[in-house]
């Protein structure tokens, strides 16, 4: 999920993000021979590097700026996870109608930031600036993640200083705003208390907790991530539902078997077409502090055809492989997360 913005003369795609507080912007050095290729060594063209970070700005272009103002800035969920700042540049943001003058920091290297973050932390330094400028009357933000379904897609949309009372169709659940989850920086901390994958084939029908009471789990609700990211016990209980209802035994298929196909460095859990659908519901429940969350997640939703980016960078589809929204290996210490799949059917109001 992105939103569409310019900094300077370039049109880029921020994601918005919880855990950091000031703009990142991908720079044209992101894209650099010396960064096109990756952990797998799999080697990108130059469009679907550019493609895959959502476009980038060319530093040249904007007035330059110290980098100290950003280090001023409480950004750790930045650099926690390996990033430095180095450099920064002071550009004006056009969003929608409105344009703000803003430092921003340049992501230069790496493969983890794959897409300019547009800082929603608990100190935005946008909805600081917004406020003051009294363009909006609260520093919060509302978002309709919309839905990257391929049978059912939806736009989405964010609201800045309020949310959009069209898109709600409940009662607002309540969840306090935390610090960290593990070694993650995770305002946006939820407690599922149940994950049940239920599937109904026209030749067997079962259902299989993968979270229950018994075993609780704490994660983070980061609109960045696209997939699922589940610690060992959990996914691996959900690989074991998942091979009884296809016919691929093994583990996930790699990027390396289909990169001369296309690009996705960061796929969900990949397997051949040949085995079958896997038409599961995922029925989340989550506790909040004035009730309990229950939501059934699609299974459009959860299961698509493989997607990924050409040698020109276009978005295109694998039909011969399925991708489920779940990362196929253990998070990290940084913690689980949730997905955009169950995103989809929640609105976010901060």
């Amino acid at each position: 999920m992105g939103v569409n913005g310019s900094s300077g003369s370039r049109e880029i795609c921020i994601a918005p993000s919880t855990v950091v507080n000031s703009p990142f912007i991908t720079s044209d050095k992101i894209c650099n021979d010396d960064q096109l290729v990756d952990s797998n060594n799999i080697k990108m063209t130059p469009a679907q590097c550019r493609s895959r970070r959502g476009g980038y700005i060319v530093p040249s272009e904007v007035q330059a700026t110290d980098v100290g103002v950003l280090k001023q800035t409480k950004n750790d969920g930045w650099t926690a996870v390996g990033n430095t700042i180095e450099s920064a540049v002071t550009a004006s943001l056009q969003l929608g109608r409105q344009s703000i003058s803003m430092v921003e920091g340049l992501i230069e290297k790496g493969q983890m930031s794959t897409q300019s973050h547009f800082g929603l932390a608990a100190d935005s330094t946008a909805l600081q600036t917004l406020y003051d400028a009294e363009l909006i009357g609260a520093k919060s933000w509302g978002l309709n993640s919309g839905s990257q379904s391929v049978m059912f897609p939806r736009d989405g949309s964010l609201i800045l200083g309020g949310y959009d009372d069209a898109s709600l169709a409940s009662q607002f659940f309540e969840f306090p705003v935390k610090e960290k989850l593990h070694d993650r920086f995770c305002p946006l901390q939820v407690t599922i208390t149940g994950l049940v994958a239920t599937i109904e084939n026209a030749n067997k029908s079962a259902s299989s907790a993968i979270i229950g009471d018994s075993n609780p789990l704490d994660v983070c609700v980061e609109p960045y991530d696209n997939l699922f990211r589940m610690p060992e016990g959990y996914l691996t209980l959900f690989k074991s539902f998942f091979r009884d209802f296809t016919l691929h035994p093994d583990e996930p298929v790699g990027p390396e078997e289909y990169q001369n196909m296309l690009l996705n460095l960061e796929p969900g859990i990949v397997y051949p077409t040949s085995a079958g659908d896997f038409n599961a519901t995922l029925r989340i429940t989550i506790n909040g502090t004035n009730g309990q969350l229950t939501v059934d997640v699609p299974p459009h939703e959860f299961q698509r055809p493989l997607r990924g980016l050409d040698k020109d960078g276009n978005v295109v589809l694998d039909t011969a492989y399925n991708e489920l929204q779940m990362y196929g290996l253990p998070p990290s210490a940084n913690g689980p997360v949730i997905g955009k799949a169950l995103l989809s059917q929640l609105y976010l109001f901060v």
